[in-house]
């Protein structure tokens, strides 16, 4: 073959998603084949790949591959790979301020509460019935967009990391259409219940819908930003929503649902707006390409799990509060479930642990998907089988980390709750027993749900995502059966105990699966790779 301008880089790319694809390519026909199922024409062959032809890329595509396939191999003496260390302080602080940073629009919000008792969707002042209708709605926002946002982390991520940008409009702009679809229709169907079966007055549906379809926005628009590594923006958006919403409450005479909403709406404007200049500046939004639809089928085949994993998960975080919400043991219950200020407190102190581990997980999966890259590059299926103990290695390492980061937010959350410079300092009234009781039972919570979520994130990373989904559907059944027997039957705060309950079955069934994974690492690289 003559010697052309040959992008190393993209072919790289291709091959990894050919053997993404099919695993072992038999010959250089079939990695013709399935150049040409991935839609490349011959057209554009030389000015993508620097060769001529689809023939000629075929068979260095094929070359590259089979090198892959026959890269030299450390010897028997010498079993472990000589992966390079990624584990120093420098990666691990650069990856735990990043994950900690994912998570600040959520401690910004919470520090408006403590300064102002306001915040996008919060106002200390709320009645009952105010308060129910707006944590209905945010509830439902989550359980709502929770499938489609782990689909769009999934799918445009694939799509991101091989620099197809194309595929990465295409696919958000599908996904995000259909995340809308689904919030409209799923507060349809609560407005719908509310008036047939009395699940909740019709004003409050309606209330409860608004935000939910408001914030369900802001959701849906953070995924694809979150993936293509524009999360600045997330941050700055919260912040000028925040702000704005609180001049409009302080200086005009707005009710305190239209700042709200006006307040989300510029969040969800800033992100809508920033991330179709990211699509223009790449010069796809308005080119043929953008106008072709995604094949549906293929993204239900390949996502449908992951879809219900993420609704669920969700469905999860908040079972526990539904269960105890859903009480029937004071005067003023006339709804489906009503707002319970004391369990809510407590709970939501408890969610300091899970907030302060988002870091560890940014870490542990780029520690863990840079040492794939490194394997992939030094080592041969033939040679894989004695590998698998320095992923365990590295995996108890980070548990042993994000166990730290656990005990760090309970001494936050001690100095919060006992300390007489923490949360009665900043509040009217004092936490009591059961605020403090269902703090320290869900932070126990939070910390297995956590060591899951890490079990669930390796899952994720090499595309095994059935375990998880079954480990979660486990707990589910866990969380309702003990949260509804011993709130049913002694308190409704300790519907807690059942989430405590079914986050340790969680993190044990996922941990022994996650081992098992290990051991067979041999399998499941090459199947994923």
């Amino acid at each position: 073959m003559k010697n052309f301008n040959i992008d190393e880089n993209k072919i790289d790319i291709l091959a990894f998603q050919i053997k993404e694809r099919i695993g072992k390519s038999v010959s250089v026909n079939v990695t013709q084949a399935i150049i040409e199922s991935f839609g490349i024409r011959q057209v554009d062959v030389l000015s993508d790949y620097g060769i001529p032809t689809i023939e000629e890329l075929a068979q260095v595509v094929h070359q590259n591959l089979e090198k892959r396939n026959h890269e030299n191999v450390l010897t028997d003496d010498n079993p472990v790979p000589k992966v390079k260390k990624i584990t120093n302080v420098k990666n691990f602080l650069k990856d735990y301020i990043t994950g900690i940073i994912h998570v600040f629009p959520i401690f910004f919000q919470v520090l408006s509460v403590v300064i102002f008792g306001y915040s996008l969707w919060v106002y200390a002042d709320f009645n009952i019935l105010q308060s129910t209708s707006v944590v209905v709605g945010v509830m439902s926002s989550l359980i709502l967009t929770g499938g489609v946002v782990t689909v769009v982390s999934k799918q445009i991520s694939f799509y991101w990391n091989h620099k197809n940008d194309e595929m990465v409009f295409q696919t958000t702009v599908y996904l995000l259409k259909k995340g809308f679809q689904v919030l409209f229709l799923g507060n349809l169907f609560l407005i719908i219940f509310s008036v047939i079966l009395g699940l909740f007055a019709i004003e409050m549906a309606f209330l409860s819908s608004i935000y939910s379809m408001l914030i369900g926005g802001i959701l849906l628009f953070i995924a694809p930003l979150h993936v293509i590594k524009r999360r600045g923006i997330i941050t700055v958006s919260i912040i000028v929503g925040t702000v704005v919403s609180l001049i409009l409450k302080y200086y005009t005479s707005l009710s305190i649902y239209i700042t709200h909403w006006l307040g989300i709406s510029i969040v969800t404007l800033i992100l809508f707006l920033y991330l179709l200049r990211y699509f223009i500046k790449r010069k796809i939004v308005f080119n043929k390409f953008s106008h072709k639809e995604v094949r549906s089928e293929f993204i239900v085949y390949n996502n449908y799990i992951y879809f219900f994993y993420g609704t669920l998960f969700y469905f999860y975080i908040f079972l526990d509060r539904i269960l105890a919400w859903s009480v029937q043991e004071k005067e003023r219950f006339l709804y489906f479930i009503f707002f319970e200020k004391d369990y809510e407190i407590g709970i939501d102190i408890a969610l300091l642990t899970y907030l302060l581990v988002a870091g560890i997980m940014e870490f542990s999966i780029s520690s863990f998907t840079t040492v794939l890259d490194d394997m992939q590059s030094q080592i041969k299926a033939t040679e894989t089988q004695n590998y698998g103990r320095l992923f365990l290695k590295k995996y108890f390492r980070n548990v042993l980390l994000l166990t730290l980061s656990c005990c760090l937010a309970f001494s936050i959350q001690a100095f919060l709750m006992y300390s007489p410079h923490g949360y009665n300092s900043f509040f009217d009234e004092d936490l009591n027993d059961l605020n403090i009781k269902v703090c320290i039972l869900g932070s126990l919570g939070y910390f297995f749900l956590s060591w899951a979520a890490l079990n669930v994130l390796y899952f994720f990373t090499l595309g095994q995502p059935l375990k998880a989904f079954n480990g979660l559907l486990i707990a589910i059944l866990c969380n309702v059966s003990v949260g509804l027997f011993l709130s049913r039957l002694m308190s409704y705060e300790l519907s807690v105990i059942g989430f405590l309950f079914g986050s340790f079955v969680f993190m044990l069934y996922t941990t022994y699966h996650l081992r098992g994974f290990f051991k067979k690492m041999d399998y499941y690289y090459y199947a994923a790779f």
